[in-house]
């Protein structure tokens, strides 16, 4: 069984994370204690979400999500894309608006549903 890590050691939803950082959480570092897994972030309109809780089958190394680990992915959610191309894109600026909507269904999915907890935002 995994463990469960308490609340008070997660990281703040105010912690500002860099992309650069962002890039370390692809699932692959060492497990952290209070983890069953090793962490993997994702971004969605400059928040960032850990989604090793409960996302692991679908954003670990094997797995069909695993281009998103350790990206900002709001523009190729929004234009529904696994092309490389869009999961490099962070511009969202241009997005449509029915891209916009997307996006934001992308994100009440991950807040509310899924309830990945948002562990900084990302730096602009």
């Amino acid at each position: 069984m995994g463990r469960l890590i308490p609340k008070h050691l997660l990281p703040s939803p105010d912690r500002v994370i860099s992309k650069k950082d962002l890039a370390v959480y692809d699932g692959t570092s060492d497990i952290p204690d209070g983890y069953a897994a090793s962490p993997i972030y994702v971004s969605i309109k400059d928040k960032v979400f850990d989604v090793s809780f409960g996302g692991v089958t679908m954003y670990s190394k094997t797995c069909s999500y695993s281009r998103f680990a350790a990206k900002d992915i709001s523009y190729a959610l929004a234009k529904m894309s696994f092309k490389q191309e869009d999961i490099d894109n962070t511009n969202i600026s241009n997005l449509s608006e029915k891209e916009t909507k997307i996006l934001n269904d992308w994100l009440h999915l991950f807040e509310g549903k899924k309830q990945y907890p948002c562990v900084g935002r990302l730096e602009k």
